[in-house]
């Protein structure tokens, strides 16, 4: 995925209402020198922008209802609605957010 321009690193910790540090998130030290910190804040837009343009084509598919799935040592097969099998190194799911009229552009 394209990293460049993203934005700077940074440390991230989580407070209460109060103030207190609830969690310091600590990364080990080669990932903090090589990304000059631990994390980079990104609008949701263009991660998904980025993580669309690093998939090869033909990859996504959507609006396809998956019945079952199973997985092993070897991979993961995805058994759809319409009886097709597809096998993969990986799946992800993400229920995602429907938008209407533009709404969540």
């Amino acid at each position: 995925m394209d990293t460049d321009d993203l934005g700077a690193g940074c440390y991230s910790e989580f407070r209460s209402a109060a103030g207190r540090t609830r969690v310091r998130v600590d990364l080990p030290d080669d990932v903090v020198k090589a990304y000059g910190g631990g994390f980079i804040g990104l609008l949701r837009p263009e991660l998904y922008e980025r993580l669309l343009a690093a998939l090869p084509s033909g990859i996504l598919q959507v609006d396809r209802t998956v019945n079952s799935f199973d997985q092993d040592d070897t991979g993961v097969r995805l058994h759809m609605a319409d009886g097709e099998v597809i096998e993969a190194d990986v799946l992800v799911g993400a229920d995602g957010i429907e938008c209407r009229s533009g709404a969540c552009s």
